[in-house]
C-alpha cells in the first residue's frame, strides 16, 4: 500500500495503566511503535464505523423492501379473488374459502 503524507495530525493523552496495556499489545502484535499501534487501532476503529452504517443502512432498505413485499402480496391476493370471482358464479366468500382454505383442492366431501 503506498504511503501518502497526511495533512493533519491527532494526538491524545491516556491514562499511565492503559499506555502499558496499548503498549504490551503493540508488542505482542509485533508493531514498530505504541504510536503506530495506536493509529492502526483507530483507523480500523473508523473502518469498523463505516461498516456498521453501510450494514444499518442495508437492514432498513431490506426492511422496506420486506414491506412492499407484503403490500405486493396483498394486492395479488385481492387481485386474484376479483379474477376468480368475476369468472366465476361463486361469491367472494366461496372464492376465498376455495383459494385460501388449507383443503387441497376438489375436497368436495363436506359433511
Amino acid at each position: 500500500m503506498k504511503k501518502t503524507i497526511s495533512s493533519e495530525t491527532i494526538s491524545f493523552r491516556i491514562d499511565s495503566h492503559l499506555a502499558d496495556e496499548v503498549k504490551r499489545k503493540a508488542t505482542e502484535a509485533g508493531a514498530s511503535s505504541i504510536h503506530f499501534y495506536a493509529r492502526e487501532l483507530f483507523l480500523s476503529a473508523l473502518a469498523d464505523l463505516a461498516i456498521q452504517d453501510e450494514v444499518h443502512q442495508l437492514r432498513e432498505g431490506l426492511s422496506e423492501v420486506s414491506q412492499e413485499l407484503l403490500e405486493l402480496r396483498h394486492d395479488l391476493q385481492l387481485l386474484l379473488v376479483r379474477v376468480v370471482f368475476v369468472l366465476t358464479e361463486l361469491s367472494v366468500e366461496e372464492v376465498e374459502g376455495a383459494l385460501f382454505s388449507d383443503s387441497p383442492l376438489g375436497d368436495e366431501s363436506e359433511a
